[in-house]
């Protein structure tokens, strides 16, 4: 009696599909594999929505370096030149580094101290970065 097996130890897997009709080992071998397309699926969603996170980042990186850097060329030309048109443009490249601190300040609000961010203001920040940065 020792060399025989009992009905509750465990079987392992390969036991328990020899032992089942054809029909069920094909219904498991297709839940298996739809199983691994839906985990694949949400893999390349996931990677997809990280990749276009980062090229936003990038994007937005891009522009505040460009707009301080435009910002502090209108500046010194202003400096030599007294003329009001270099000081409106120093004041509207500034505009998109002073929407990114707006939105950045918006976002980094203590959840426990205060009301967490609201998403209209954080929106009316990004709105100003997009208009500064098409004129």
């Amino acid at each position: 009696m020792t060399t025989s097996q009992d009905n509750s130890s465990p079987r392992p897997v390969r036991g328990i599909l020899r032992k089942l009709p054809t029909g069920k080992k094909l219904q498991f071998i297709v839940f298996v594999f739809v199983c691994i397309v839906f985990a694949v699926l949400g893999l390349v969603l996931a990677g997809s929505q990280l990749a276009s996170a980062a090229r936003a980042y990038v994007a937005g990186e891009g522009m505040w370096s460009k707009a301080q850097k435009a910002a502090a060329i209108e500046l010194q030309e202003y400096g030599s030149t007294r003329d009001e048109k270099d000081y409106q443009g120093f004041l509207d490249s500034l505009a998109v580094p002073l929407g990114d601190r707006l939105a950045r300040l918006e976002m980094e609000k203590p959840v426990l101290l205060q009301k967490p961010f609201t998403v209209k203001k954080v929106l009316q920040a990004m709105q100003q970065l997009n208009v500064s940065a098409r004129s």
